[in-house]
């Protein structure tokens, strides 16, 4: 709903009003709930304060994590990104043989 008309020569000009414009810029508020169980209970809370206008949820996809069964332990952060950057041929360096290899590394 524009209030404002404005006539300039032949052409008509609606301007929103200041009420108007506010409503189109919305804040939005993240909340992190570590329990699942939660979730839903803090959604409804939500919805019944004055002025959300909607609550949507987003859940985090798992991060995967590397296992070594022969060790029992995982990988750390610094690890798996050191693999995933090899995987991506970051920082990796290929040679066409041992050869050439033995002759790049001075043995």
């Amino acid at each position: 709903m524009c209030t404002k008309i404005w006539w300039f020569g032949s052409f008509l000009v609606t301007l929103p009003t200041k009420t108007e414009i506010q409503k189109d810029i919305m804040a939005t508020i993240i909340l992190q709930v570590p329990d699942e169980s939660l979730v839903s209970k803090v959604k409804q809370a939500c919805k019944m304060l004055m002025g959300v206008a909607s609550v949507k949820i987003q859940r985090e996809k798992a991060k995967p994590q590397l296992y070594d069964p022969e060790t029992g332990l995982y990988l750390n952060d610094a690890s798996i990104k050191v693999i995933e950057d090899a995987v991506k041929g970051k920082g990796v360096t290929q040679y066409n043989s041992l050869k050439d290899f033995y002759k790049e590394m001075g043995l």
